[in-house]
């Protein structure tokens, strides 16, 4: 948590530590600043933090983003118990024209969980946050395998595999909802022996079958059998009309790159 002094108003903000995939400091400084810049346009929208500034010292490399006020779903679990059927749709619609954003920018999340969703103070909007994990998606490097990235209880099998899609985002947000929704670990919500999720066990209030059935497609094994974009999950629930470009906020993408050497 940092304070930006040159700010009339103390704007809070929040500096994070990036670190380097690649030895190589030239390389690593090269791909950080394209991995910023990829950050400021993703900031565009008012639902995912803006990025403030990047800058290098000390042979580290660093991000200064919005400062979110609120809650992350892990805590609002915690402090409110498992939610209704009516949250966890309102979570979608809210949500899913964000992802829908994020994978037109051709940038796969890959870290959706609890965590890394937040509900502003005072607000019912939510954010999503954390991109340290992201993936600029290249066409001709889909079929190749790459580094696995994510949270295990969450990830799609794919991705496990190190072969992410958009569609993997979409899976780890039907496994935040079930896991929303029961109160329970995704690890336990999931039975090895008959080799499927098996979350309805565990719910505290039945859901109806249509949005079950929305959660079901979600986490599908199989990427061909899932939905493969943020707006056929909008349309099967009936909030397609939900899914509008978001307000342009002016200036959001004029990011301060302050001075740095290598």
């Amino acid at each position: 948590m940092a304070v930006d002094q040159d700010h009339p108003h103390q704007q809070r903000c929040v500096i994070k530590q990036v670190l380097p995939q690649s030895g190589n400091r030239q390389k690593a400084a090269e791909l950080f600043e394209q991995e910023a810049q990829q950050l400021a346009s993703l900031g565009a929208h008012p639902q995912i933090p803006a990025l403030l500034s990047y800058f290098y010292q000390d042979q580290h490399l660093y991000l200064v983003q919005e400062f979110v006020d609120g809650q992350n779903l892990s805590e609002a679990l915690a402090s409110q118990g498992p939610w209704s059927a009516d949250q966890t749709r309102q979570l979608l619609e809210n949500i899913l024209p964000v992802l829908a954003f994020v994978h037109d920018h051709q940038v796969i999340h890959r870290d959706i969980k609890p965590d890394n969703i937040m509900r502003r103070a005072g607000s019912h909007t939510y954010m999503l946050v954390d991109f340290g994990a992201f993936c600029q998606v290249d066409p001709h490097q889909l079929a190749k395998t790459g580094t696995v990235i994510g949270t295990a209880d969450y990830a799609a099998p794919e991705q496990l595999r190190g072969k992410p899609v958009y569609a993997s985002d979409l899976y780890v947000l039907g496994v935040t909802c079930i896991h929303l929704l029961t109160g329970v670990q995704p690890f336990d919500l999931y039975s090895s022996l008959k080799g499927k999720w098996v979350w309805r066990d565990f719910l505290p209030i039945p859901v109806s079958p249509s949005f079950g059935q929305v959660l079901d497609r979600l986490l599908m094994a199989a990427t061909e059998q899932r939905y493969q974009r943020a707006q056929e999950v909008l349309q099967a629930l009936g909030g397609d009309s939900a899914l509008q470009k978001p307000p342009t906020q002016i200036g959001s993408n004029q990011v301060e790159k302050w001075e740095w050497a290598i």
